[in-house]
């Protein structure tokens, strides 16, 4: 079997049907859907049995809510398909998106072939947001870009890449990350792109992502910030192992993502004694994790210097104001 497509669905029924439809859309027949019912509480497990019923390809494996990791981690175990792809239960492939990843896979024979991701129906044109690779094949020597993009935290979705199975770690356990959230993606793509030793990135848009206002990043929870600390560690462990300059590369993109949270929680609805108490608790993190010391070795964006000079010095309120000022420069 050529394809194994790994959808977790967590009370996921508004738009799951239009997330299977675009599966029962693939002009590659070659594939096997798995399902994964993470313990949904409205008619998301009983859609997926009535789809599995009607198509013998799928698969629905339900249990207890464990969160996103497991469940990915859940379907990877009963895989059997040459290349895994990650689709979330609300999100949409385009129809020859098997088709044009076979293809690629068979003229680069890449371990990983990544693809662009877009936040329009219409599949017209990439998300601003997708930092990807130059099209083309990563291997041997320039395979460290490959790696350097990862430490960046440029590159960090599952779902924008069909990633080969053997070189996947599904015989490592991760119960013990039960509810790890925010990064789990990156957490789980360092041992998968450690183990890889090529990459085919393509231009085609061809992974329809939604944006949700409920999504775990849509507004800041404390948790976010224990997870960081943990998906970094994991981060740096990596970037040491490949050498050369990912260590430099892993400092500016561990420090993104924590300035992300200073981002997150100023633009939170919560209020403002809650907006100090997070700050202060990000910026004892950094602290302690040692991240002040490696970001001054390595260049930021000038508004990120400022926002980490603030939190290096209790300045709440000068944080908060780079913050807003930025948001209104985006949305000019």
């Amino acid at each position: 079997m050529r394809f194994s497509i790994i959808v977790p669905a967590y009370n996921a029924e508004k738009y799951l049907d239009e997330c299977l439809s675009s599966v029962s859309a693939q002009v590659c027949r070659d594939f096997e859907l798995i399902a994964v019912d993470d313990g949904s509480t409205d008619r998301t497990g009983g859609m997926l049995d009535s789809y599995a019923r009607s198509n013998r390809n799928a698969c629905v494996l339900h249990g207890s809510n464990q969160g996103l990791l497991l469940a990915r981690r859940k379907g990877l175990s009963q895989a059997r398909g040459d290349y895994v792809v990650f689709l979330d239960a609300d999100d949409r492939l385009r129809p020859d998106a098997l088709e044009l990843i076979g293809k690629a896979a068979d003229q680069s024979d890449a371990d990983v072939v990544s693809f662009q991701f877009c936040r329009d129906e219409c599949f017209s044109a990439a998300s601003k947001a997708a930092y990807s690779l130059e099209s083309g094949v990563y291997t041997g020597s320039s395979y460290i870009d490959v790696k350097r993009h990862v430490c960046m935290g440029r590159f960090n979705n599952l779902c924008g890449k069909a990633i080969r199975r053997s070189c996947i770690d599904s015989e490592c356990d991760y119960s013990g990350y039960a509810g790890l959230m925010h990064g789990e993606d990156l957490f789980q793509l360092l041992p998968i792109i450690d183990r890889c030793g090529s990459l085919c990135q393509m231009d085609d848009v061809l992974y329809y992502y939604r944006p949700s206002t409920i999504s775990s990043t849509a507004c800041y929870k404390p948790s976010q910030l224990s997870d960081i600390v943990q998906v970094n560690q994991r981060l740096r462990d990596y970037a040491d192992r490949w050498g050369v300059d990912c260590p430099s590369f892993a400092a500016i993109g561990e420090t993104n993502q924590y300035l992300y949270l200073v981002k997150l929680n100023e633009l939170s609805n919560i209020g403002i004694s809650s907006k100090r108490l997070n700050f202060a608790s990000i910026a004892q993190a950094m602290r302690s994790e040692g991240v002040f010391g490696r970001a001054a070795a390595v260049r930021l964006r000038p508004d990120n210097k400022v926002l980490m000079y603030a939190l290096e010095h209790g300045l709440r309120i000068i944080a908060a104001a780079v913050v807003h000022v930025v948001e209104v420069i985006k949305r000019c």
